[in-house]
């Protein structure tokens, strides 16, 4: 009994080597210098992938360009001749929009997608749940029904996903406080919803006019990117994925959990609303 005594059970002895070696920070430390060493190999090889992709959509294509020519019409340098400015124009003109707001537009939605993912705790969570994109293409479709477009298309529909967004916000809040399961079964219904109003909306449109026109819309395609579109997808996109940045370290606290998240001091449904506006 003595000799137990002396040797201490076995969690003594896990505990006892526990806090050593969390007083020496040796574990933690070398997993956080592995950490750091990893992550700026993992930023270069991510944005190389880019690089080249993005290299690859200008010189593909029906009319191939060499590298070197895109690297010189990039640089601004001078070129003559009827096939060299034939060239700049595809580039400058064609590709260039082309490939910037796909590489913008895909940016944006993996921020949201892994924002998602840590609000809900969940890898298959995607934008989709809140009924945002369902919102925004009824908003779409109703503008094509009435012939608007350009600015005043994605207005309604960015409006009409705001409106989805907030009615997920109401209607989760109508038993008292939200939870995420809530949030994604209201988030569920609401889609489900303006993706029926969308099928009624292409019921009611002219077949061989606004029809057309919505089922290409809604498809989605970057064969008409100009520059200026660049600059209208660009704020919005930016100022979405600035606040998501920003609040990327309570992003964290709350794929904890709830419960974890407001013992910790994180006003949980303030900062999870403030997340999904940021990824509507």
């Amino acid at each position: 009994m003595d000799m137990m005594q002396k040797a201490g059970s076995p969690d003594d002895a896990f505990d006892g080597h526990h806090r050593s070696s969390s007083r020496d920070g040796e574990y933690p430390q070398a997993t956080d210098n592995k950490a750091e060493k990893v992550r700026p190999l993992v930023y270069i090889l991510l944005g190389s992938a880019l690089a080249a992709a993005m290299l690859i959509g200008i010189c593909a294509g029906q009319y191939p360009i060499a590298p070197a020519r895109v690297f010189a019409i990039l640089a601004g340098i001078q070129m003559e001749g009827p096939t060299l400015a034939m060239d700049e124009r595809i580039v400058t003109l064609l590709r260039g929009p082309r490939i910037v707001l796909a590489a913008l537009c895909g940016a944006g939605l993996a921020i949201s997608g892994a924002a998602m993912q840590g609000v809900f705790r969940n890898p298959l969570a995607a934008p989709e749940l809140l009924g945002v994109s369902s919102g925004a293409a009824f908003g779409g479709a109703v503008a094509i029904l009435f012939g608007l477009a350009g600015a005043v298309l994605l207005g309604s529909a960015f409006t009409a996903g705001l409106f989805a967004l907030v009615t997920v916000g109401v209607f989760s809040r109508v038993g008292g406080r939200s939870d995420t399961t809530t949030v994604i079964l209201i988030g569920v219904i609401v889609g489900a919803f303006f993706a029926a109003l969308v099928s009624v909306t292409q019921l009611l449109a002219d077949p061989y006019n606004s029809l057309p026109a919505i089922v290409f819309w809604l498809m989605g395609s970057f064969a008409t990117a100009t520059w200026g579109k660049v600059l209208l997808a660009t704020p919005a996109i930016c100022m979405g994925g600035c606040l998501l940045w920003l609040m990327r370290f309570r992003i964290n606290v709350l794929s904890l959990g709830e419960e974890e998240a407001g013992a910790l001091g994180i006003p949980v449904e303030r900062d999870r609303w403030l997340i999904f506006l940021a990824i509507a």
